[in-house]
């Protein structure tokens, strides 16, 4: 009997003390440590003389040390004099999601989580929710009381404290500065702070700083510099349209701060830690959100004005398998409704969808370029946005935002509800970086936020600038989101390129954007090697996978992203110096066949190309060059090493020849005559322009025969495909051969 009365009390005591703990001025624990679900990152939070505070540790290693956390309001501080009410048992946040564009497509949002509940002295409540995940933490602030009244922050005095010296990969608040590579300890000072992300290598760790799931309640975060030595901190906006400090009614929460930690550059490029963060998807149907490619005339230069023009890039946008073509400002001072109803009637009818470009006007810019007064009014955007989706518009890019105070966040997040309610798909440009709206909005398939192919145009320095600034992006602002940063530029419009060719080509595949605009003229375009136009019609705009293979801020960077069974290998040289790179194929499923390189040729303008036999490929990134390298998912039918010409008798040589493609532009079939010779099974498939895999189509070995296979149009399930270019793969007795084949309605 003694014992059972002994547990009662000891259960009587531990009340107690929480009773004391929650209504007097201090309780037993003072500390919460959360490890995230290996293990590899901890965050601990301390309350400590009413301040709370936390540090992040991966595998006991510390990487940031005790940090300020607090927020200040008008009528209210949750900085100081801190008491607690409650603390959560830590719960497993675990659930998958898939994402229509970007980096990958099935994700894992997994992490520990915990929730303290404060009160200040005069009886205000404040929630902190922390996370700990495997490649980094998180934490948000929240005020869970209810009132009809509105109230605002005038400051947050979130920290973070570094535990040691190391680089800093920082850029200026503007989110179309360049980056600079600066001691972590002791960064160039400025008035204006620096853009989130922003990324710093302490030598056993390296941290990526950010922000997600920015809404209509708060503006978007940068950095500032603390008062301790490599301690940085929040900082409100203080420059753009609108009131500096956020004001809303409770209950009201703040925004993740998102710290992506890993032992090297890997964790970091390969992180959706911003995505995991967002809030999920609000788009209940997103079949009609497709991600591709894009034609754009403005960066060539080439007339709005002109119908001719407009029609010419829908026909190279359609030549090349490309989904979409963009039509940029001022179109509608040059065209009536009639006009561009008919454009996109045009467009349709080859299988392209059109976007328009529109000025998101308002008193925080004066730029006359128009459509400027249709995007800012609730009213007029949502008519405006409808009569779009009567014509049959794919999708709408907005400039010209200008600010990212909470203002201007509520004119980002009322596009995309509009948007989103007529089947729009969205870019935004002249923008702050995606703060995780691409999972909860995925119809908002870029953002800009990025210097540029454009800046070819208006900046005499930045070809200079160029190849390393490319390099950095992928350790930093395409780590958060998709970046349109108009890619794949090979003439020189007004600035000379510095980067070669294959630098160029290789940014189709170094950046993700779920918006691929391919910015060249099409007359550029078709002077490229066949095997080049070949790529550019085959590279996909979202990926299922990433991989980084090598590289650091300062030098190059090389990724493999997947695109189904396809995988694609990008590498680019930020130096003067010329670059050795050895790929080991093995873990890529790759069987020792049928991968195909294009690379630097022997002069910055030429390139040089192969098949790639082995596993392991050497190969040399010119002074600022670059690569890609494709690997087909499907190599049982690829071709092999070249076979000696002295072939034993029962060694049979096999040769393959596509004679005819037939597209009947009054019928829906293709006609695809082939030539075997030799004794195999022979099979030909039909692939889209994004690697997938459409029709199997078989065939009897007849040896010295043709075979004749009829392509009605058509997948595998017998469902119509849409008008466009599509590859077709005949493959027998280990050998393949491809060539594309165009369907027309």
């Amino acid at each position: 009997m003694t014992r059972p009365r002994a547990e009662g009390f000891l259960r009587l005591l531990a009340a107690g003390l929480l009773l004391l703990g929650a209504f007097g001025p201090s309780r037993a624990q003072t500390a919460w440590t959360l490890p995230s679900p290996s293990g590899q990152v901890t965050m601990t939070v301390r309350l400590e003389d009413g301040t709370l505070r936390y540090s992040v540790s991966r595998e006991g290693a510390l990487v940031l040390q005790e940090s300020e956390l607090g927020i200040e309001r008008a009528d209210a501080q949750f900085a100081t004099g801190l008491m607690l009410v409650s603390a959560s048992e830590p719960i497993l946040v675990d659930e998958e999601y898939v994402a229509p564009h970007g980096k990958a497509s099935h994700l894992r949002n997994h992490a520990a989580e915990q929730t303290l509940e404060l009160r200040n002295p005069d009886g205000d409540r404040i929630l902190l929710v922390f996370r700990a995940y495997d490649d980094g933490a998180a934490f948000r602030y929240s005020f869970p009381d209810s009132s009809v009244l509105f109230h605002t922050v005038t400051d947050e005095r979130t920290t973070y404290r570094f535990a040691g010296n190391g680089r800093a990969v920082l850029q200026s608040f503007w989110p179309e500065s360049l980056h600079e590579i600066v001691p972590l300890e002791d960064p160039p000072g400025g008035a204006g702070g620096w853009a989130l992300p922003a990324l710093f290598d302490l030598g056993h760790s390296w941290v990526l700083l950010a922000e997600s799931d920015v809404e209509k309640s708060y503006f978007a975060a940068h950095l500032d510099e603390g008062d301790e030595v490599r301690e940085y901190r929040i900082k409100v906006p203080e420059t753009g349209y609108g009131v500096r400090e956020p004001t809303w009614k409770l209950p009201w929460e703040m925004p993740w701060r998102a710290i992506v930690v890993g032992p090297d550059p890997a964790t970091v490029v390969r992180s959706n830690l911003v995505s995991h963060l967002a809030d999920s998807s609000r788009v209940s149907d997103t079949a009609w959100i497709r991600p591709g490619r894009v034609s754009w005339h403005w960066w060539a230069r080439q007339p709005v004005g002109s119908m001719q023009v407009l029609r010419s890039y829908v026909d190279f946008a359609q030549s090349m398998g490309w989904e979409y073509s963009l039509v940029d400002a001022d179109w509608d001072d040059y065209h009536s409704d009639e006009e561009m109803q008919g454009l996109v009637d045009y467009a349709a009818a080859r299988g392209v969808g059109i976007f328009l470009w529109y000025n998101c006007a308002g008193p925080q810019n004066d730029y006359t370029f128009s459509p400027r007064d249709r995007m800012w009014d609730t009213q007029i955007r949502r008519a405006e946005m409808a009569k779009l989706s009567d014509w049959g518009v794919t999708g709408i890019k907005v400039d010209f935002f200008d600010s990212e105070k909470q203002t201007m966040i509520q004119r980002y997040q009322g596009i995309l509800e509009d948007a989103a309610e007529e089947e729009l798909l969205v870019c935004f440009h002249g923008s702050t970086p995606p703060r995780g709206w691409y999972r909860t909005w995925p119809h908002m398939m870029t953002t800009e936020a990025v210097r540029g192919a454009e800046y070819y145009l208006i900046d005499h320095q930045f070809p200079e600038a160029a190849p390393l600034h490319n390099v950095r992006l992928a350790f930093t602002r395409n780590v958060v989101g998709p970046m349109d940063y108009t890619p794949v530029t090979f003439s020189d419009e007004v600035y000379q390129h510095l980067t070669t060719n294959a630098h160029e080509l290789a940014l189709s595949v170094v950046f993700e954007s779920g918006l691929v605009h391919l910015a060249d003229d099409p007359d550029s375009y078709r002077a490229q090697p066949e095997v080049v136009q070949d790529f550019l019609r085959e590279v996909p705009a979202s990926w299922d996978e990433i991989r980084f293979l090598e590289g650091d801020p300062s030098t190059h960077v090389v990724l493999a992203r997947r695109k189904g069974e396809d995988w694609y290998l990008a590498g680019i040289n930020g130096t003067t110096s010329s670059r050795e790179v050895v790929l080991d194929l093995a873990g890529f499923d790759y069987a020792g066949v049928g991968a195909f390189y294009i690379g630097d040729g022997e002069t910055p303008r030429t390139f040089a190309w192969d098949h790639v036999w082995g596993t392991d490929f050497a190969l040399t990134l010119a002074p600022r060059g670059g690569f890609v390298l494709r690997i087909p998912g499907d190599v049982t039918g690829a071709p092999g090493p070249p076979i000696e010409e002295t072939s034993t008798e029962d060694e049979e040589r096999l040769r393959l020849s596509i004679d005819g493609i037939l597209p009947n532009p009054f019928t829906t079939t293709a006609r695809i005559a082939c030539s075997l010779s030799g004794g195999a099974p022979a099979r030909l498939v039909v692939y889209d322009v994004a690697g997938r895999r459409i029709r199997s189509l078989p065939a009897a070995a007849r040896p010295g025969t043709t075979h004749r296979f009829l392509w009605d149009g058509t997948d595998d399930a017998g469902l119509p495909v849409a008008a466009g270019v599509y590859f077709v793969r005949l493959t027998a007795g280990g050998r393949s051969v491809t060539k594309r084949v165009q369907r027309v309605r």
